[in-house]
């Protein structure tokens, strides 16, 4: 017997499809079929380091690496 079980978790929208599968005596193996991250659309940060080109430079990059958004779609700014 095979059971489909859909959970929201709460790291930020990551949402996993199970499968499990029933073996008979009681014992059951959960099966992963399907793993659905976000899709970022872009990204704003605040920092007080902002003001430094370099800083926000580097800011850029790290958001991108992480994210896969391109430059165009980060935006920086100035923090007390």
């Amino acid at each position: 017997m095979a059971e489909d079980i859909s959970r929201d978790s709460a790291d930020g929208g990551r949402n996993t499809q199970t499968v499990v599968i029933s073996q008979g005596s009681g014992q059951q193996e959960a099966v992963t079929v399907q793993e659905v991250s976000p899709r970022y659309q872009g990204a704003f940060l605040v920092c007080e380091g902002a003001g430094d080109p370099e800083v926000r430079l580097e800011l850029t990059r790290a958001v991108s690496a992480l994210t896969g958004l391109g430059a165009d779609k980060i935006s920086i700014s100035q923090g007390k």
